[in-house]
């Protein structure tokens, strides 16, 4: 978060409007508790239609650094050469670098070392390696126990 991002402001009051406004400070550390980042965003209002103390929803503009892919937070695997990921080529897993852009959470975003279509594997094991053979299943495909 930096000053200068783009946010889109809205209220339920004003349902369908979009007040455009402009991230100018952040207190710089994230509340341990909330993991959340305390911010000042300022909105025109010219119309004085926005009143001090409502209750908005404000959604950032993130700008992206060129292209980049989105994986499960649990895709990511730390180690001691800094993160990976792994992905299945050729059904042999291989261990990428990953360089992770934005945090959402649940997803990271990374902005090098992965290309749009790249397996990953999700939740990796700890102590997988590159090379092992793997056999890729689809979200479709169900196993059954005979």
């Amino acid at each position: 978060m930096r000053p200068g991002l783009v946010a889109n402001v809205t209220l339920d009051e004003f349902p369908g409007e979009v007040f455009k406004g402009a991230l100018v400070r952040t207190s710089n550390a994230i509340d341990q508790a909330s993991h959340t980042l305390l911010v000042e965003v300022d909105v025109p209002n010219k119309d004085e239609r926005l009143l001090s103390g409502s209750y908005v929803h404000v959604q950032f503009t993130i700008p992206t650094a060129g292209k980049t892919v989105t994986v499960p937070a649990n895709a990511l695997l730390f180690r001691k050469e800094g993160p990976q990921v792994a992905v299945v080529r050729d059904n042999k897993v291989e261990l990428v670098p990953a360089k992770i852009g934005h945090d959402y959470g649940e997803s990271v975003e990374v902005v090098s070392g992965l290309q749009p279509s790249d397996a990953i594997v999700a939740n990796p094991a700890d102590s997988l390696a590159s090379g092992t053979m793997v056999a890729v299943k689809t979200k479709d495909e169900v196993i059954l126990d005979k």
